[in-house]
């Protein structure tokens, strides 16, 4: 149980270098994951061990749900304010002493002391082993996300890095009251491009099936976001070109199968947005093209 160590773990603090990694070694093969806990906006992250490790990222993002504002109210009630602080941010950990990462932003990025990265105008950090950089979203809005963002090492050792969207916003607001309404974290570890591959199974979950009160939800249901990471990369959906993307850009489909061949004709990033009714989770998905151990 890590929960007395939260402050130790978690990056609030964009654009500055922490000692907040955590390593996990064992004698034997073993399976591991961190688990957010709370009562309302819980996620587990899939630990990827060696698999995670690299040099050269593409960070999957959603652009649909935007992130929640302190002072967004449940069921437009006064009395159910959520004062969660949400936004979509980047993760970053360092494996040896001396590793410059040179990140390039597809939209804006906050730091914490105030400094703005614009979008497309790349700029480094340099860590340690064991310490961690965050970066940031300006925005909220889901438009202003930073999906395709580019994270590469141009000198030390190979990095791992997390994404997470929190507070995504999904409610059906019908007229009379807001029973369908969420908040959710989507968080995953994600993997190196050595890892994706060209061709991704997506499975439906049960998102978007009711509300509360039994009602067909009005707001749109789960999605699967193709991330290309090479300029002029076909997307498909079940054999039918979709989208021509090149390197960062984002085609998001929305899933209404029950299964989805989802492929491109080079490698790319597959992120889902799945869940129950309108509880939203969120995760990296493997490609079923490429054996990855």
């Amino acid at each position: 149980d890590l929960t007395s160590w939260k402050a130790f773990l978690e990056n609030s603090i964009s654009g500055q270098s922490q000692n907040k990694g955590l390593l996990i070694e064992s004698t034997e093969r073993v399976a591991a994951y961190y688990e957010v806990v709370n009562g309302t906006n819980a996620d587990v992250i899939s630990l990827k061990g060696t698999n995670a490790l690299g040099s050269l990222f593409y960070a999957p993002f959603q652009n649909y749900w935007n992130n929640k504002n302190p002072n967004f109210k449940i069921w437009n009630s006064d009395q159910n304010t959520w004062g969660t602080n949400s936004w979509s941010s980047i993760d970053i950990v360092a494996t040896c002493d001396g590793t410059q990462v040179r990140i390039t932003p597809t939209d804006s990025v906050y730091f914490t002391n105030g400094e703005i990265h614009l979008k497309g105008v790349a700029f480094n950090a340099t860590l340690n082993r064991g310490q961690t950089y965050s970066v940031r979203a300006a925005s909220r809005a889901a438009a202003h996300h930073l999906g395709g963002t580019k994270i590469e090492v141009i000198s030390g050792c190979d990095i791992a890095v997390s994404v997470k969207d929190d507070g995504l916003l999904s409610y059906d607001d019908d007229g009379a009251d807001w029973a369908c309404y969420a908040a959710d974290l989507a968080a995953d570890q994600i993997i190196p491009v050595d890892h994706i591959g060209d061709t991704y199974i997506i499975m439906k979950g049960k998102m978007h099936a009711d509300d509360d009160n039994g009602a067909t939800a009005d707001f749109d249901g789960e999605r699967v976001f193709a991330i290309a990471t090479q300029n002029n990369t076909n997307i498909y959906i079940d054999g039918t070109l979709k989208a021509t993307l090149n390197e960062g850009q984002t085609y998001a489909h929305s899933v209404t199968n029950q299964y989805t061949l989802l492929t491109g004709d080079k490698p790319f990033y597959a992120w889902q947005i799945s869940g129950y009714e309108c509880e939203m989770g969120g995760a990296v998905i493997p490609t079923v093209g490429i054996c990855t151990g």
